[in-house]
């Protein structure tokens, strides 16, 4: 697995643990949204913790799995940025929401741009080849 991966999945994990940590710490949000809030939270740190599962187990997986999870990255991010920043909320949540979003985004695409390099598979000659 490269660098960047092993900081994409440590920054995702990171980032959806203290979302769990604050969702059942907020005694505002109902039962409902609370476990709506933990099955998103739930799902991007079982997303992020595969990866380093699949490089050991599945390598041709990984290039999949890794540009799947950061296009949904991307994705959420950007959505999020967008109902944060036109909300109601403080301007203290918008920015660390904001860079939140810039930095999940930005790992999210650096993923993506290199992709092709996640997975090297050794090839019949002895020279590795990338997937």
């Amino acid at each position: 697995m490269t660098k960047l991966l092993w900081i994409f999945v440590g920054w995702t994990t990171f980032l959806w643990i203290t979302r769990l940590r604050n969702v059942f710490g907020d005694s505002e949000l109902s039962t409902s949204r609370q476990l709506w809030a933990a099955t998103i939270a739930v799902g991007f740190i079982v997303g992020a913790l595969s990866l380093p599962i699949l490089h050991r187990a599945f390598p041709t997986k990984l290039h999949s799995v890794a540009a799947f999870l950061a296009a949904i990255t991307i994705a959420w991010w950007g959505m999020r940025l967008i109902t944060n920043l036109a909300g109601d909320e403080s301007v203290a949540f918008k920015a660390v929401h904001t860079v939140l979003a810039v930095g999940s985004v930005g790992l999210g695409a650096l993923v993506l741009r290199q992709r092709s390099d996640l997975v090297r598979i050794p090839a019949r000659d002895g020279h590795a080849s990338t997937i």
